[in-house]
């Protein structure tokens, strides 16, 4: 069983090494040796010369079949397994919880997997091949409920089955790439791709806030604390300059120069660079949260609790949300996430009568046409919603600079 100790003790010992990098509690590092200690002694009972995702899998179930163990502690042995399931995918650390989403199953891992390499081979994020796999781990785990036991049994009527499995159709596309992909490889005898339903997405009005509600949330936030400090120098970004979540989650200190006012990144989201002054209050706000700079990995905003890893776009909502809650802004039939801080910002700049192509520069459009979406919300939408316009005078570039209060 040398080979067993070898490997396995390998493999945990780098997750141990990846908890301690990131910060966690001596009490959480002394747990996983434990979980590790359960899944050794398994593996030696099972006569296991080496772990797999099977033997992680495996173990799960023996342990779930015991009902000894409290929900609690089954989701903290399914992390641990995951992050030793992490390392034999190559994949990068990364912030577990015990609802993220479930394990393949055992016999589709190596599937999953090139199909997992070919996302990452054609320049996908680590996010977006999170998602895909995500997407996929699900469509398989859903074949064997419909009565496939393998890739070949596929069928028009088991595809259609387990689309129908899915209550976000966002999954939609990536099960229709991996339709493809199962075809290209041979896989299939038929490229079902075409049946997976094609979701159209509404012509939905973007949702705004107003300038008196916008001041009321930067307001709501207590900037003598750390955690203030933090949440206005994100609240800013998306007010006042109207950046994307996913840009302000992993903006850089060596995107910001406070030293002439800009910052300067590549988007997230369409991988072109964007350049934008930063009003006095944002870049006031940024000087303040820097200067409590406590981590080295070049991030501008971690979160509060172990692993203290850079903030997810799931904290920013949070964030805004509770923030509006505590300025006691009715938000009941609204959207309520960073993208609406974006939408008002350029809403108000439309209504300003601001020429569309500076919109476009200052949020990172590529579309020429994108800022006419915005423009729907003037007169049409404040009718629906019986929210009054923001006068076009201008007013709101003496408040996006500080010159006027509400």
């Amino acid at each position: 069983m040398q080979e067993r100790s070898n490997q396995f003790y390998e493999l945990t010992e780098k997750v141990i090494q990846q908890l301690q990098e990131h910060n966690y509690l001596e009490s959480t590092v002394t747990n996983y040796r434990r979980f590790y200690k359960r899944v050794e002694k398994f593996m030696s009972g099972k006569g296991i010369a080496k772990y797999t995702h099977y033997v992680g899998e495996t173990f799960l179930e023996e342990l779930h079949s015991r009902k000894k163990y409290s929900y609690t502690s089954l989701n903290a042995h399914l992390c641990a397994i995951r992050r030793l399931n992490d390392l034999l995918e190559g994949n990068p650390y990364r912030c577990h919880h015990g609802n993220e989403h479930e394990i393949v199953d055992s016999r589709y891992v190596d599937l999953l997997k090139r199909f997992i390499e070919e996302c990452r081979n054609k320049g996908n994020s680590n996010d977006t091949v999170y998602a895909k796999q995500r997407w996929c781990t699900t469509f398989l785990n859903q074949l064997e409920p419909h009565g496939c036991t393998d890739i070949s049994m596929l069928s028009t009527t088991i595809v259609t089955k387990v689309c129908l499995c899915f209550k976000n159709k966002d999954a939609y596309p990536v099960i229709r790439m991996f339709l493809r992909f199962l075809y290209s490889e041979s896989l299939t005898s038929i490229d079902f791709s075409g049946i997976v339903p094609k979701a159209m997405k509404p012509n939905v009005i973007p949702t705004t806030y107003l300038i008196k509600e916008i001041q009321a949330l930067e307001s709501s936030i207590d900037i003598s604390t750390i955690t203030g400090q933090r949440n206005i120098a994100i609240l800013l970004l998306a007010t006042r300059i109207g950046l994307r979540s996913g840009d302000i989650a992993k903006l850089r200190y060596d995107e910001i120069d406070l030293h002439s006012g800009e910052i300067n990144l590549i988007q997230e989201k369409t991988k072109i660079p964007l350049s934008v002054r930063m009003p006095d209050k944002l870049k006031n706000a940024l000087t303040t949260h820097i200067k409590h700079k406590r981590y080295d990995d070049g991030y501008v905003f971690h979160s509060l609790s172990a692993p203290y890893s850079r903030i997810t776009t799931n904290i920013i909502r949070h964030i805004v949300n509770d923030h509006l809650n505590m300025a006691g802004i009715d938000h009941a039939e609204k959207k309520h996430g960073p993208h609406a801080l974006r939408s008002s910002l350029a809403t108000s700049m439309v209504n300003d009568d601001i020429p569309y192509e500076t919109i476009r520069k200052i949020l990172g459009h590529t579309d020429p046409d994108a800022i006419k979406h915005y423009a729907k919300v003037d007169i049409k939408h404040l009718r629906e919603y019986a929210i009054a316009a923001p006068a076009a005078d201008g007013s709101f570039l003496d408040f996006l600079y500080g010159r006027r209060s509400v």
